[in-house]
């Protein structure tokens, strides 16, 4: 697709619909081969975005939430000093620490927490996938991004993208697992039921059956019973 859109931007240069659509499809590339582990990959097409639109405020916050990421993982501390004088210039409101190289967890958290108040899920689900990798086992990230993974799938649920919200419920649910018991501690029985039973309204408006039955047995293991659902699927 970038390729197409490249070469027909190339033939008419004044076509702003065409110039959208390149920016729109190297952002998508990019977050794929991010999710990839390629960070290099995915810097490498914002900057190819925000070559287009300079301007463009979205495009610029993409690439600094990249270029934030580089430096976390940067080995050297100018590099990484560097990446964040340049995410700072591009997206102002984004929270960039001073000092990227030992920054302590807790303000990590509370970055990744900003950019989920913001509603910026992606960027949020992203900075904590990055703490999870390197604190695996930290029950705050845990719940911060199964919570970021739920409203993100009942995003993707509404807008009809069944199969993408169903993975996401998926990984929800697995998210809860690792926090059991839901007391209040770690998360609440509320938030739990709320995953289980909109990943199985889910796969009954999907009319995936097989999975649906198996999502309400798997909710009914963790103590909730949907009677409604249940009836919806004649069980």
């Amino acid at each position: 697709a970038i390729e197409a859109y490249r070469r027909a931007y190339e033939r008419t240069p004044w076509n702003d619909r065409l110039k959208r659509a390149l920016a729109v499809t190297y952002t998508e590339r990019a977050q794929r081969v991010r999710d990839e582990g390629s960070l290099p990959k995915a810097e490498r097409d914002l900057r190819e975005a925000v070559s287009l639109f300079p301007e463009d405020p979205n495009f610029q916050r993409n690439l600094a939430v990249i270029l934030l990421e580089g430096a976390q993982a940067a080995p050297a501390e100018a590099s990484a000093a560097q990446w964040l004088d340049e995410a700072r210039r591009l997206d102002p409101n984004l929270p960039v620490p001073e000092q990227m190289v030992n920054l302590p967890l807790e303000r990590r958290l509370n970055m990744a927490f900003e950019l989920l108040e913001r509603n910026q899920l992606e960027a949020g689900i992203g900075e904590l996938e990055v703490i999870l990798r390197e604190h695996p086992d930290n029950t705050e990230a845990i719940r911060l991004i199964a919570q970021a993974k739920l409203n993100l799938a009942d995003g993707f649920a509404r807008r009809n993208n069944l199969t993408e919200a169903g993975r996401l419920f998926d990984e929800v649910v697995s998210l809860y697992a690792r926090l059991e018991p839901c007391d209040g501690t770690r998360c609440t029985s509320e938030e739990l039921r709320t995953a289980h039973y909109n990943r199985c309204v889910l796969f009954i408006n999907a009319r995936e059956d097989d999975r649906a039955r198996s999502a309400l047995e798997d909710a009914r293991a963790h103590g909730f019973r949907f009677t409604d659902l249940e009836q919806a699927l004649k069980l």
